[in-house]
C-alpha cells in the first residue's frame, strides 16, 4: 500500500512538471517576439545595461567577500 501512495504522488508531480514546462515555452515565445521587434540600437543598449548590472553585482560580491576575509 505504501508503494501505491508513492506512485500516486510521483505521477501527480510529473503532471505538474509538464504544465510548468508548457508555461515556460509560452513565456519564451513572447520573449522572442519582444526581442525580434527591437532594433539593433535598442538591443545594444540592453546589452550595455545588463553588462553594467553584472559588473556591479560582481563588485558587490567581491566587496562582501573581502569584508568577510578581513573580519
Amino acid at each position: 500500500m505504501g508503494n501505491n501512495n508513492d506512485t500516486d504522488s510521483l505521477s501527480e508531480y510529473d503532471d505538474t512538471e509538464v504544465n510548468v514546462a508548457g508555461n515556460e515555452s509560452d513565456d519564451n515565445d513572447k520573449l522572442s517576439e519582444t526581442f525580434d521587434s527591437l532594433d539593433e540600437e535598442q538591443l545594444y543598449l540592453i546589452m550595455v545595461i545588463m553588462t553594467r548590472m553584472t559588473m556591479n553585482l560582481w563588485m558587490i560580491g567581491q566587496q562582501m567577500l573581502s569584508n568577510q576575509i578581513v573580519k
